[in-house]
Order: C-alpha cells, then sequence, then structure tokens
C-alpha cells in the first residue's frame, strides 16, 4: 500500500467528482446518485466552482456531495447538502 511519506508529503488532488440526487428516505445508500462533474464515465475534473442550470425543477430539493480523488484513490464523500429551488410565485 502506497503511504504519503512514499509519496513524499499528502498527495495532490487530481480530481473532483460531484454527485446530485433527489431521492429521500432514511436509508442513504439506497439513493441512486448521478455524477455531474468527474466521476467514473467522465474526465478528472479540478473545477472549484460549478454552476448547474438545466432540468431543475422549481420546488424539488436537490442533494449533493462531493469527494477529491489523488493518486491513492478516491476520499470520502463529504457531508450531503440539499438545495431546494425557488418556485415562481403564483
Amino acid at each position: 500500500m502506497t503511504s504519503y511519506a512514499d509519496l513524499g508529503g499528502a498527495p495532490k488532488i487530481v480530481s473532483y467528482n460531484l454527485q446530485m440526487t433527489t431521492d429521500s428516505g432514511d436509508i442513504i445508500e439506497n439513493w441512486i446518485w448521478s455524477d455531474i462533474l468527474g466521476g467514473a464515465s467522465q474526465p478528472a475534473n479540478l473545477l472549484a466552482v460549478y454552476t448547474l442550470t438545466s432540468s431543475i425543477v422549481g420546488g424539488v430539493s436537490y442533494k449533493f456531495r462531493v469527494r477529491a480523488s489523488n493518486e491513492i484513490g478516491n476520499g470520502p464523500y463529504s457531508n450531503i447538502i440539499t438545495i431546494k429551488a425557488a418556485q415562481i410565485p403564483a
């Protein structure tokens, strides 16, 4: 197993993976996540800012999580944040 010492210090981040879901319920492991940045099916990405502007539905709650990858592998996912899309007032 490779250690930080073997790499000359903490390895630098080579990619971020941002995921989104609209699933809910008590068992997070059953939620289906979609890669919207990075991930196995997309090229490596180091964007620090990402704007999602398509396919957003007013009144729907979207959940997001992110993780970093380095030469050793993937880090753990971040805490999940939830954002509810605004609706146009009636």
